[in-house]
């Protein structure tokens, strides 16, 4: 039985029971055991789990066949429309009065528990369990007025205005809650100020158009080997946000420098996603961010979603074409001319498949690693693509909550999660708890999972940090080395910058003793506040000896604007300078393994943002050296973004 019919059919025994009754004792019985036989039949399933309307039902039924014995209610016998109807109404009142409207019950079948104690959820149900009080009681006021004997003979009155009573309340259901939840929706968006965030301005602020330019102005010389694509992702609103959380919310946009032969193009476009083009349709912003993580108006968008799938945060080769990734949602895939596919359906899937913003891909095997989070139900999964981006293996890990998870690691033989203290209360959530939050005071646990066998061990009760990006990780005289940029807390919209005790984050390294399982970690740098950190790729999950990360000095009040290179082996660093009319964002390392062996034998890419000119620049800079070598001007500002990649050209 599909589960959106499940409140029809509560009714379908009534409509047999009226149909049968009669004035009779044989006939009365027969009804009413008919009526029970059909709600066993239709409704075995609710009344196991005690659902009020064929709970009393049936209780009801059962009265009505006593009574027929009996005779101890005379009038119910020769009145029986009106004691039909007037029956339903009460039993469909009595529940609101009860505090447990009807609907809800059946509500909840079509739900996820997580979502049970939802304020929403909850006053939607009441409304819609009021509608059908009304609707049964419309129904019932012609039997208590029509004569009996009228009534009895009267083809409306008996069958064509109750069914149309029982029809309109079976189509109210299904609207009323797309009009509950728009209207929730809307109220709580005309209460908001407007939208303040400096996130919004600057070299932040996002740019609406798509364009393509050819023959762009290089200031130096492009290196010859040079020659491929360097992808970035980032949140880029198409519409005025109501409010927004930085990096979480936005629009992907994917901006793409392409360079052949020591020519250069550029190209922009968005991730054309559902949510996009619902917005795009509509002429308007339709989702409320995770500030406001409230159902949009299912008048625009499909009744299942809360937030959107923006795609905004990491842009990364997928075959033979890309795949835009975002945290908990689907990714999203396009061609090679940024043109946007649609969801991400691996293997033939008939639907979309969640993954997480940052993978890594093991260079000896090929294989490639992902994991997803979700904010309630099961909390983490894991998953492994061979060499030719086929699914091969997926992983459920129970933990105890739903946590917010950006990065992992792998080395040869493990899997590194850390599970920290930024939790989703979306399960059984009755509005008194943020729908997601930082807990300082809560521990952290390492989740390891053997690559060999998906075994998994724990290291609980770590004192609480947060990361959300990990450098790189390798195995060592049976221990674990790895390096991360430790945040001590973690507060949204800051969280790049410094947190809410102006604790900047910094570059850490941490080891696991794979033996006893003793966890440590150290600072290896605190006179910058860093983020974004980089390697070269072909070291993943291998002993390797340099990080490059964005920078800057714990003076500086605006955005990153030093490229630094640390030596991890002799902890030590130099760095690039970009100036104070800058600002960076993360730089991609371009290998040129090749040409030799050295670990730093290559370039890094990035874009530079000149803040008195609002526009910026394409850059590339010796990994060995760090110095300048070729500077190309676009003749507009690229927003600052998250991730990106670059793809060689074979």
């Amino acid at each position: 039985m599909h589960k959106r019919f499940a409140v029809l059919f509560g009714f379908v025994p009534w409509m047999v029971f009226s149909e049968l009754y009669a004035s009779t004792t044989k006939e009365i019985i027969e009804a009413s055991l008919a009526a029970l036989a059909t709600m066993v039949i239709l409704d075995w399933h609710q009344l196991k789990k005690g659902f009020w309307l064929p709970l009393a039902s049936a209780i009801y039924f059962i009265l009505v066949a006593l009574n027929g014995i009996f005779d101890f209610f005379p009038w119910a016998i020769t009145h029986p429309a009106a004691v039909i109807n007037l029956a339903l109404a009460i039993i469909v009142w009595f529940s609101l009065i009860m505090k447990r409207p009807f609907t809800l019950q059946y509500a909840r079948e079509e739900v996820g528990v997580a979502f049970w104690k939802s304020p929403l959820f909850i006053k939607t149900n009441y409304y819609l369990t009021l509608m059908w009080a009304i609707m049964m009681t419309v129904s019932a006021l012609p039997s208590v007025f029509i004569p009996e004997k009228i009534y009895a003979n009267s083809w409306f009155w008996g069958y064509v205005f109750n069914t149309a009573c029982l029809g309109l309340a079976f189509f109210l259901n299904k609207k009323m809650q797309g009009w509950i939840i728009g209207w929730n929706f809307w109220s709580n968006v005309r209460k908001l100020p407007p939208v303040n965030s400096p996130y919004l301005e600057g070299g932040h602020k996002p740019v609406l158009d798509e364009v393509e330019l050819y023959d762009l102005q290089v200031i130096g010389e492009i290196p010859k080997q040079l020659n491929g694509q360097y992808l970035r992702n980032g949140p880029n609103p198409y519409f005025t946000p109501y409010t927004y959380t930085y990096p979480i919310d936005g629009d992907g946009m994917i901006h793409r420098i392409s360079i052949k032969d020591g020519k250069v193009s550029y190209k922009n476009a968005f991730v054309k996603t559902n949510g996009l083009q619902a917005e795009l349709k509509a002429g308007k912003a339709l989702y409320g961010g995770i500030a406001l993580p409230i159902p949009p108006d299912p008048k625009y968008v499909k009744t299942d979603e809360t937030g959107k799938s923006s795609a905004s945060i990491h842009i990364v080769k997928w075959g033979n074409n890309l795949l835009a990734l975002y945290e908990t949602t689907p990714a999203y895939l396009l061609d090679n001319n940024l043109a946007t596919i649609g969801e991400f359906q691996p293997d033939g899937r008939d639907s979309p498949f969640n993954v997480n913003a940052h993978h890594r891909v093991d260079p000896k095997t090929g294989q490639v690693y992902m994991f997803i989070y979700n904010t309630y139900g099961v909390p983490l999964t894991l998953y492994v693509f061979n060499q030719d981006y086929q699914l091969i293996k997926s992983v459920d890990v129970e933990k105890p909550q739903n946590t917010m998870i950006h990065d992992f690691l792998i080395t040869e033989n493990y899997i590194i999660i850390f599970d920290m203290p930024a939790i989703f209360n979306v399960a059984g959530n009755d509005g008194s708890e943020p729908f997601f939050a930082f807990y300082p005071d809560r521990s952290v646990t390492i989740i390891l999972v053997k690559r060999s066998d998906y075994s998994i061990s724990r290291i609980e009760n770590i004192s609480s940090f947060f990361v959300y990006h990990f450098v790189n990780a390798y195995e060592e005289d049976n221990k674990i080395i790895f390096d991360m940029v430790l945040h001590k807390k973690l507060n949204l919209n800051q969280a790049l910058n410094e947190n809410e005790n102006n604790i900047p984050p910094s570059l850490y390294r941490g080891s696991i003793d794979l033996e006893t399982l003793h966890y440590q970690h150290k600072c290896l740098c605190d006179s910058l506040i860093v983020e974004f950190p980089s390697y070269n790729l072909d070291y993943c999950a291998q002993k390797y000896q340099f990080a490059y990360l964005v920078a800057k000095k714990p003076d500086n009040a605006g955005g990153f604007n030093l490229l630094i290179k640390y030596d991890l082996v002799n902890n030590k660093f130099i760095y690039t300078d970009f100036g104070v009319d800058t600002e960076i964002g993360e730089a991609t390392f371009v290998t040129m393994r090749d040409s030799s062996n050295d670990e730093d034998d290559g370039y890094l890419v990035l874009f530079v943002y000149c803040k008195s000119s609002d526009y910026s620049d394409f850059v590339v800079l010796s990994a060995k050296n760090m110095q300048e070598i070729a500077r190309v001007k676009l003749p507009r500002r690229v927003p600052h973004g998250l991730h990106g990649s670059w793809i060689a050209t074979k």
